[in-house]
């Protein structure tokens, strides 16, 4: 039995000994809250940078110089002046639809433009010139050149449409170069029994589409440069004149790429020496187009 000496050594050796301390212990600290100020200059200062990144880059990447192809009927400066594209000017900040658009507004000769970039300071215009194929009378005389989109292109030189194919049975209504052709409206003169005006049931607008609509026919079968008119006076009986050579009887609007696709084929079928009215009013196959000589 321990002593009453031994028990107080004992207890005075244990109030001596270190308290272990929780090595695995993690203590927190808050970070430092980042000043008002502080925050304020960073954003200002990567907001220069930015900027100044910015202004670097648009100074050095400057227009110097235009270069222009598919032109023919303009010069190179005709449409880098009608675009508006300067020398100096930003390739960063330049409006390429805008440019297109006053090529297009200002050079009536010119169906479409594609404007492109290469840095460090080229602008690249690539152009596609009308190619005229139609003529057509305007309501108050004379003659004027039109787009194979119906664009009005330019007033016709003196026998200048007889280069081209005419549209007849149609005017044009106030014709003005770069702009849609409309056609001119009579106004109804046929009456009923009654002596009522009969409302037009097809404009003259639809005939101006629907000579385009053939073009575009003959066109894809090679054979538009050859005619040298269309007629739509009688819209049920409409023909075309193939030289001096054909005289072309369509009929009415009726299935008229068939009856193209017809005619390119009776075509190439007839001998140089012949001429006459090849018919494909009631066409059903190639072989069936119907062909009376002239006398």
């Amino acid at each position: 039995m321990e002593t009453e000496e031994k028990q107080r050594v004992r207890r005075r050796q244990r109030r001596r000994q270190p308290e272990k301390k929780n090595a695995d212990t993690v203590v927190y600290m808050p970070p430092d809250k980042l000043e008002k100020g502080k925050l304020l200059m960073r954003l200002l200062t990567t907001l220069a940078v930015v900027v100044a990144l910015l202004i670097g880059v648009s100074l050095f990447f400057r227009v110097s110089t235009v270069t222009v192809s598919g032109n023919g009927k303009y010069t190179q400066w005709d449409i880098a002046s009608a675009s508006g594209i300067s020398e100096g000017d930003s390739l960063l900040t330049l409006n390429r639809s805008k440019a297109a658009g006053k090529i297009m507004a200002s050079l009536p000769y010119v169906e479409s433009v594609r404007i492109g970039i290469n840095l460090p300071n080229t602008v690249k215009i690539e152009i596609v010139e009308t190619e005229v194929t139609y003529a057509a009378k305007a309501e108050g005389g004379g003659w004027w050149l039109l787009s194979a989109a119906g664009r009005i292109v330019a007033q016709a030189g003196s026998g200048e449409e007889a280069s081209v194919t005419k549209l007849l049975g149609v005017t044009l209504s106030d014709p003005v170069e770069g702009e849609q052709a409309t056609a001119y409206q009579p106004a109804s003169s046929e009456t009923d029994e009654e002596g009522n005006v009969i409302p037009i049931t097809v404009t003259a607008q639809e005939d101006l589409q629907t000579l385009l609509g053939i073009a575009t026919y003959l066109e894809e079968y090679g054979i538009l440069g050859s005619m040298v008119s269309m007629d739509i006076s009688d819209r049920t009986e409409i023909v075309l004149w193939y030289g001096t050579q054909f005289e072309v009887l369509l009929g009415d609007d009726s299935q008229l790429e068939t009856k193209i696709a017809y005619l390119a084929s009776a075509l190439e079928q007839m001998k140089s020496y012949q001429s006459g009215t090849l018919d494909i009013r009631f066409v059903t196959w190639p072989d069936s187009v119907g062909y009376t000589p002239f006398d």
